[in-house]
């Protein structure tokens, strides 16, 4: 049997290099006449929302996803109501 592939790391960019392709990409809002305060309104600032940039082990994310579903499934076959074996005596009346 084959083994799978391996998935390779790539770089993600974070927010503020995000930030900064975006800030030379598009033109302010206000040249493009565009009032934005609405929407900044119900915004929450940055430093409320920052998140620490964590590594990531696929293998190990992959293993916690399989035994999660693996629980869940057995969680599931253990409430699954009992099904009554075919020809029994619930159907027969002569």
């Amino acid at each position: 049997m084959a083994e799978p592939a391996k998935l390779k790391s790539s770089r993600v960019q974070t927010i503020k290099e995000l930030d900064q392709d975006i800030d030379r990409a598009l033109p302010p809002a206000s040249e493009i006449g565009v009032d934005l305060s609405a929407l900044m309104s119900f915004l929450s600032p940055q430093e409320q929302v920052q998140e620490e940039d964590v590594p990531w082990d696929y293998d190990l994310e992959l293993q916690k996803l399989a035994s999660q579903m693996a629980a869940e499934e057995e969680g599931e076959a253990a409430e699954a109501p009992k099904k009554p074996a075919k020809g029994g005596a619930a159907g027969a009346s002569s």
